[in-house]
């Protein structure tokens, strides 16, 4: 396990299933704790901020499974892992609201332009005075969503909630699903030139770095405003900064960043107009103990031979098995044993 956090949920897991387990918790020299352990090791649970790059993989002469704390497993070189039988495994689904519900917050950060209110206030200004200009309402306006998945749905639905129209653009959904959603697909040039305000929510590939980059800025409206709460190498930050400075589009609200934690001198940190209010912690609510559970059950269940539905590359020799979701948003599997540790039970 990296990151040197208390793993007490995880330890119980582990150590109920396979009680005489030896369990590592390894912080940010994870890598040369691997020369002394990755040899040895039968599983390995990973943050996301953790890289599982080919050459630490290389060193996983035991293993079987990867599992990561999370929905993108980008942190993880899968075709490494593929090569030498290795599955690997995420947790779909558990931060779909919070991720959703951050979207909705930085609508409402940048139509309402709060910290400037605020600043006005505190420096005497009340009433119309404080304002510097008017706002349009949130209500009518457009919201593109790049990538309707799981979380861009939820924005979709909570944005059409508040009266917004909807647009996506998302290659692997049919203009009739979208529809179904009441979301109107188009092309990515016409949803930029319309959109108030562009979110993206789409995993980090090697198709999707620098997603949107210098030409996707300029078709955008200089009123408008890009939110980002996937992963930060979407984005090309050099092309973001000139195109805030140079007035090209409004602003943008960060939770990633390319490079995390950032250096303090990270001129994303430091450019008007650019707001980096939450450093990679939308996940982090009272149901996060849940994300660990989860990330353990996978590793166990696959030990012992069971189906893991989450297994994204199946061509490592993984069975998978049949993915549900609960109430609360979290991929719920069929396992007798591990059922009452992922359910908090």
């Amino acid at each position: 396990m990296t990151n040197g956090e208390s793993y007490a949920i995880e330890t119980k897991v582990i150590q109920e299933a396979f009680p005489n387990a030896e369990i590592v918790v390894s912080g940010r020299s994870y890598r040369e704790d691997a020369e002394k352990y990755a040899e040895s090791a039968d599983a390995v649970l990973v943050q996301v901020s953790m890289q599982l790059d080919a050459p630490l993989i290389a060193q996983l002469e035991k293993c079987k499974i990867i599992s990561v704390y999370g929905v993108g497993y980008d942190n993880v070189d899968v075709d490494a892992a593929t090569a030498k039988g290795i599955a690997v495994a995420n947790v779909p689904g558990y931060c779909t609201e919070d991720v959703s519900d951050y979207v909705i917050a930085a609508i409402y950060h940048c139509n309402k332009t709060l910290l400037a209110y605020a600043k006005s206030c505190r420096g005497g200004a009340w009433g119309a005075m404080a304002a510097k200009h008017l706002i349009h309402r949130i209500a009518g306006s457009k919201l593109l969503i790049i990538g309707l998945g799981r979380i861009g749905g939820a924005v979709a639905a909570k944005a059409k909630a508040m009266r917004m129209e909807v647009l996506c653009y998302d290659p692997y959904v049919s203009s009739e699903q979208a529809q179904a959603m009441g979301v109107k697909a188009v092309s990515l040039e016409d949803g930029l030139a319309q959109a108030d305000y562009v979110s993206l929510n789409m995993r980090l590939t090697e198709e999707t770095k620098g997603f949107l980059s210098t030409e996707a800025f300029r078709q955008m409206k200089p009123t408008a405003y890009l939110i980002n709460a996937s992963r930060g190498g979407t984005v090309d930050e050099a092309a973001l900064i000139e195109a805030v400075q140079s007035g090209e589009i409004a602003g943008a609200c960060l939770d990633v960043l390319c490079e995390e934690p950032p250096k303090p001198d990270n001129p994303m940190l430091h450019t008007d107009g650019i707001f980096c209010y939450t450093p990679y912690l939308l996940f982090n609510t009272v149901l996060s103990g849940r994300i660990a559970a989860h990330c353990c059950a996978n590793a166990v269940a696959f030990l012992r031979g069971e189906p893991v539905a989450s297994v994204v590359n199946p061509e490592a020799g993984a069975k998978k098995g049949l993915m549900v979701y609960d109430e609360e948003g979290f991929a719920d599997y069929d396992r007798s044993r591990t059922a009452g540790a992922v359910s908090g039970k």
